[in-house]
């Protein structure tokens, strides 16, 4: 019988945003004390049954079922996208991730940002919603972004998607203007000095030997 019920369980919470119990007792008084504790859960019980058995000697079984709102699960992840600079402010958005399967009672997605140690307002977007903005910042500042999802039975996720990260400036600067020029003198040609064409000295002539002269006088 417990895994028939396990299997009842299983089946109803599959497509549903309600998780099912399903409890049965012989005994009304131990039934009714686990009703109690199952109650100040959080815990709705929505049917009762009592079956009964034999002809001569009857038992009864009695059986309660009951259900509990399930959390929405937590969104995808999330990331932020620069798009402008102005000065030293970046304006950027928020990227979020589309509606799954299992984010069928999901209507809306609160957001929770923090931009340099200041906490803007929390935003509520359309599950719809890709992308949230604009918000501006300063150069470099840190960012932390918090997101949940909301049903539509106003029922917030238990865990939220996270970002951190920092706004870089990835614009290059612009163009600088046109370049020119501007006369603002005139200076006179300069002119070598002459340059006198060197002095050749003359070469010295190798003197010439002389020869001996022959001694004619007769004795």
């Amino acid at each position: 019988m417990e895994r028939i019920l396990d299997q009842i369980e299983d089946a109803l919470t599959k497509y549903s945003s309600y998780r099912y119990i399903v409890k049965e007792s012989s005994s009304i008084v131990n039934l009714f004390t686990s009703a109690n504790v199952l109650t100040a859960d959080g815990w709705h019980a929505y049917r009762f049954d009592v079956f009964v058995s034999g002809w001569l000697f009857k038992s009864y079984t009695y059986r309660i079922a009951f259900r509990k709102r399930l959390p929405p699960p937590r969104p995808g992840a999330i990331n932020i996208r620069v798009a402008a600079e102005d000065r030293y402010m970046l304006q950027f958005f928020v990227g979020l991730p589309a509606k799954t399967e299992a984010e069928f009672d999901v209507v809306s997605r609160k957001l929770e940002i923090d931009i340099g140690g200041t906490a803007l307002e929390p935003q509520t977007v359309p599950v719809e919603t890709l992308e949230a903005g604009p918000f501006e910042g300063p150069q470099d500042a840190a960012v932390k972004i918090h997101c949940w999802n909301v049903d539509d039975a106003g029922n917030v996720s238990e865990t939220a998607s996270e970002f951190e990260g920092v706004l870089l400036d990835t614009f290059a600067p612009p163009a600088p203007g046109q370049l020119g020029i501007r006369v603002t003198g005139e200076t006179p040609d300069i002119v070598p000095p002459p340059v006198d064409p060197p002095v050749e000295e003359p070469t010295p002539e190798e003197p010439v030997p002389e020869e001996p002269v022959e001694d004619e006088t007769v004795g």
